[in-house]
């Protein structure tokens, strides 16, 4: 992985097929050069796949008010493949100045219902987690 830290378990159930749950942490400063590849290599490692985590982009389409091109490229990966988005309508991260949504979730290949429920501040420094 160039760009992407990931923590990842298969769960199979009896008798069903496997889902793939992956823990996602893009460092802010770290290039946005291999994000693509990287959440492309992780999508490939099962069938049905849910990736969530610190994404640390932005951009409107998920409710942030500015747009930087690491969400320009998440943006055009839910374009141009099976990938939903499953995003908070509050915000994830809030800053001296600002707020944002930075923490989501991307699935494939998974058809199911899928809602967020926010718990703030229940689980860590992050004041609101989903």
């Amino acid at each position: 992985m160039g760009t992407v830290e990931a923590t990842s378990v298969t769960l199979t159930p009896p008798g069903g097929n496997p889902l793939l749950i992956t823990s996602i942490y893009i460092s802010p400063s770290i290039s946005y050069q291999h994000i693509n590849t990287d959440l492309e290599a992780i999508f490939s490692l099962g069938g049905a796949s849910i990736l969530c985590g610190d994404f640390n982009t932005h951009l409107t389409f998920w409710g942030c008010r500015r747009i930087d091109y690491r969400g320009t490229i998440i943006k055009r990966l839910l374009d141009s493949t099976d990938t939903q988005l499953i995003a908070p309508q509050i915000s994830t991260r809030f800053g001296h100045t600002s707020t944002s949504i930075i923490d989501f979730a991307l699935t494939r290949n998974l058809h199911w219902h899928c809602q967020v429920e926010n718990r703030p501040g229940k689980l860590s420094s992050d004041p609101n987690q989903f």
